[in-house]
């Protein structure tokens, strides 16, 4: 059969997954069973959980494996970033398929990524508390790998 169907034909997961759309709708008097679910021991709500996640391993094994090919696809380069940007063209001949970036922990920053079928840029913002993210104006040595299987 189709992997997860179990679950899709699950009346009580079904409930929740039409009622969490709803603004509000997940409320006691909305999703009786569910919060009947929730005042179940931890042991039994983790027995189920558990259950139901068998049926996705799977597609998580799957998933692990295409990645892990993916990633062992490239060696990183060493790059760097003037002034918190980045931008690179992609070799047509060469699809990417994924698009890895590796910075150091100790400069508390993190990257954003946009990009295309023909380029892609690269931005390193910094988080100020209670601000929004902004670039950083500093040069930022990173890692590199563009992965294609």
């Amino acid at each position: 059969g189709q992997v997860g169907q179990r679950l899709r034909d699950n009346e009580f997961l079904k409930s929740i997954m039409q009622r969490s759309s709803i603004p509000g709708g997940s409320c006691a008097f909305d999703l009786p069973q569910f919060h009947y679910w929730l005042r179940q021991p931890v042991a039994e709500r983790h027995a189920q959980l558990e259950n139901w996640w068998r049926e996705l391993v799977p597609v998580r094994d799957a998933l692990a494996l295409l990645l892990s090919l993916t990633r062992s696809s490239s060696r990183s380069l060493q790059e760097t970033a003037p002034q918190g940007f980045f931008q690179q063209t992609l070799d047509a001949q060469r699809p990417t398929q994924l698009i890895r970036v590796g910075i150091a922990e100790t400069l508390h920053m993190f990257a954003e990524i946009s990009g295309g079928r023909h380029r892609f840029s690269i931005r390193f913002l910094q988080v100020a508390e209670g601000q929004r993210p902004t670039q950083v104006q500093q040069e930022v040595p990173f890692s590199l790998a563009c992965c294609v299987i």
